[in-house]
């Protein structure tokens, strides 16, 4: 296999999710080709350089959209209240409530339903066999933890306004300079939208696994 068209022609015979992991190791080679051109300290062209600063503004764009994206599921079957036949249709209102709400308007509603001191939690009511109540949060025993939490989070939706209303507007397309410091922007920026990614990603999947096993108590 020696050239583009081989190259492609193969990627189009992988699973979806070979495709995805295959993307996400491009992603990383060309962050390392990167690297070590710069390493190397040798003038670059600026049509190069260009390309590499779009490339991860894409990049990043695309780490808020899934922040935004994992806290509108997240939100949705978190918070459900009703008759246990009508669990989807209310899953479905929330989803569309929340698809509307902008990041920092999904933020603030993560700090007031899921993020919680653990002083203030109360105790979940069993479920009765006409309705069902689900509910789902995290709560920590340290309260400046908490607010660190919480900040951080409030600071992911700052990032993302200044980068889309402040940064970009007066960036001089003519200037290999403005085009590195977005990059050094960009690069410095992701790891903390990784981060949050993560961390949602991991309420998430706790609240399923403890539906799912508690499902599973309930059919003993």
């Amino acid at each position: 296999m020696t050239n583009r068209l081989e190259v492609e022609s193969a990627i189009k015979q992988l699973p979806e999710s070979e495709v995805r992991a295959l993307a996400n190791w491009l992603q990383d080679y060309l962050d390392e080709m990167w690297d070590r051109q710069i390493e190397m300290d040798e003038p670059i062209d600026i049509e190069v350089v260009r390309t590499e600063a779009l490339r991860k503004l894409g990049r990043n764009i695309v780490n808020f959209s899934k922040i935004e994206g994992v806290l509108k599921y997240l939100l949705s079957v978190t918070q459900i209240d009703g008759l246990s036949t009508s669990t989807r249709n209310r899953f479905v209102d929330n989803y569309e409530r929340f698809r509307k709400h902008t990041l920092g308007t999904l933020v603030g509603k993560l700090h007031d339903t899921v993020l919680g001191d653990d002083s203030q939690s109360k105790p979940q009511l069993d479920s009765s066999e006409l309705g069902m109540s689900l509910s789902f949060k995290v709560t920590y025993g340290d309260s400046d933890f908490l607010n660190a939490q919480k900040q951080a989070l409030s600071d992911i939706v700052l990032e993302r306004n200044k980068l889309i209303h402040e940064y970009l507007a007066p960036l001089d397309t003519s200037s290999i300079e403005d085009y590195y410091k977005l990059i050094s922007l960009l690069d410095e920026q992701n790891p903390r939208l990784l981060a949050h990614l993560e961390e949602l990603g991991w309420m998430l999947t706790s609240f399923i696994e403890g539906l799912l096993n508690n499902g599973k108590t309930l059919l003993k």
